[in-house]
């Protein structure tokens, strides 16, 4: 049975994905980033219904809000000479801003970080703040979008423009304090 899976009949080497090519934090969460950008893009050009992207689009977005935490934190431990395992953080995103702010300020305190820097920072970690918070308080383990469950009343609704906005101010602190810190050469 062919489910026009491929329309352009374009080669089957087209559809050959690396899944073990990138194996790098930033490129990793860059590409769950541009798979938000993607479905995101579908309901603000009118192509798909919010109702049909809703829980694909949130729980990319708190996976790739958590990857950016990890990251960055992951970064800054590295920079200031430490070991970080980011497994054993889980999912709590109250722990990964605050352990966010703990280093960079640790970072800042020992000369790492200029004040313009710091400055910049702390910001964006406002910012940063209310994404983590709603998404917090709607998904507070990373479980919600995960599967069909009673977590949500059936007249619950969310704003997919509201979250999208607050996702990109997160992912503003979350994508480019490393690359402010190592000019863009992070790993």
């Amino acid at each position: 049975m062919r489910r026009g899976n491929n329309p352009g009949n374009l080669h089957e080497g087209h559809f050959m994905a690396h899944i073990g090519l990138y194996q790098k934090f930033n490129v990793y969460m860059s590409f769950y980033e541009d798979a938000v950008n993607t479905l995101y893009r579908g309901v603000s050009e009118g192509k798909k219904s919010a109702d049909g992207i809703a829980m694909p689009l949130l729980f990319l977005m708190r996976q790739t809000m958590e990857l950016g935490y990890k990251y960055t934190i992951a970064e800054l431990c590295q920079i200031s000479g430490k070991n970080y395992n980011p497994k054993a953080d889980l999912h709590s995103f109250k722990n990964l801003h605050s352990r966010l702010k703990k280093e960079f300020d640790t970072l800042w305190q020992n000369g790492g970080v200029g004040d313009n820097l710091k400055a910049s920072f702390d910001e964006h970690y406002e910012l940063t703040e209310a994404a983590m918070t709603w998404f917090d308080k709607i998904d507070p383990k990373g479980e919600n979008f995960r599967y069909p469950q009673s977590s949500f009343a059936s007249n619950e609704k969310v704003n997919l423009l509201e979250v999208k906005n607050k996702f990109d101010e997160a992912m503003t602190l979350l994508s480019f304090t490393i690359d402010a810190l190592t000019g863009g050469m992070g790993s």
